[in-house]
């Protein structure tokens, strides 16, 4: 119960998509009610994201001053904190594209997307707002899951696409990961580029540098191993990803979130989508086949 006393819940489970949109994208479903009204802070990361909300719209701020309400939010690749305004109750799906899924699924190179958010219809045209509207009339999660499976192929047939070359798909799954003691030197030297070349085709494709998805992935690392072991030294935790120090952690984090990580840990009082659906253990569906037809609540049987 809440201080006010209203029940608090928090339910979500992992959105699996049919196996050709596997490639592309993962999600979540999550519904959160009875939370105290908070801003949640977007961390950057190498995903584009999907916000899908079912009750109202989600309300976003990239600059951290403007507030924009939309009604399907696609957020492209950003170096920045992002803010995102929780009323205490919040219900949709999460979605985590790839930068290849960004040609498959919106039919553009991830770096027209960067660094901006926009409504899903700007891409998708009328295709947006029936899956808006049919993902809030359906009557249960699997039946949401269903249509989402849908209107998601449906995308997939229709866009325009040219894969990334496979030295650029290469050179990105290197530098995404996050492994320590990877070098943009290193990446550009396997492809076969320059690391001027590498360069250009990372930013003419998503958006961002080379040397700039790296940090990313450093600082997405740090925040795995933060919600896991949020008690852990900083010290040791700028060991393991990979930084050269704390000194060199902070630097980062402040650069990139706009904190400390200690900042972000105490400013944090949700829980997070995607921890919280792969603790529940639920699948809403395996290809066309609805597994599960409730949302779990983590930590229930």
């Amino acid at each position: 119960m809440t201080a006010q006393g209203h029940e608090r819940v928090q339910r979500a489970a992992m959105y699996r998509p049919p196996a050709a949109l596997r490639p592309y994208l993962s999600g979540a479903a999550y519904e959160q009610r009875g939370f105290p009204p908070s801003e949640h802070v977007g961390l950057p990361s190498c995903s584009i994201t999907l916000v899908l909300p079912l009750e109202g719209p989600l309300v976003v701020s990239m600059d951290g001053r403007t507030r924009v309400a939309m009604s399907a939010c696609v957020g492209g690749l950003h170096a920045g904190p992002v803010a995102i305004v929780h009323g205490g109750t919040q219900v949709g799906f999460h979605l985590a594209v790839t930068p290849d899924g960004s040609r498959a699924l919106f039919g553009c190179p991830a770096a027209e997307l960067a660094a901006g958010v926009v409504e899903l219809d700007e891409l998708w045209g009328s295709d947006g707002r029936e899956l808006l509207e049919r993902l809030r009339t359906a009557d249960s999660w699997s039946g949401r899951a269903a249509v989402l499976d849908e209107m998601l192929l449906r995308r997939l047939a229709s866009a325009r696409r040219r894969a990334e070359s496979d030295d650029l798909s290469q050179a990105w799954s290197r530098l995404s990961v996050g492994i320590p003691g990877t070098t943009v030197a290193d990446v550009a030297e396997q492809v076969g580029w320059s690391r001027r070349h590498l360069g250009g085709r990372f930013v003419a494709e998503f958006g961002l540098s080379p040397k700039t998805v790296q940090r990313i992935a450093r600082l997405q690392s740090a925040v795995v191993r933060l919600k896991r072991w949020p008690t852990e030294r900083l010290a040791d935790v700028a060991a393991r990803c990979g930084y050269s120090d704390q000194a060199h952690l902070a630097r980062d984090w402040r650069d990139l979130a706009g904190c400390t990580p200690s900042e972000w840990l105490r400013a944090e009082v949700l829980p997070f989508v995607q921890d919280a659906a792969g603790a529940a253990g639920a699948d809403l569906a395996d290809d066309y086949s609805i597994a599960h037809h409730d949302l779990a609540v983590p930590g229930q049987p």
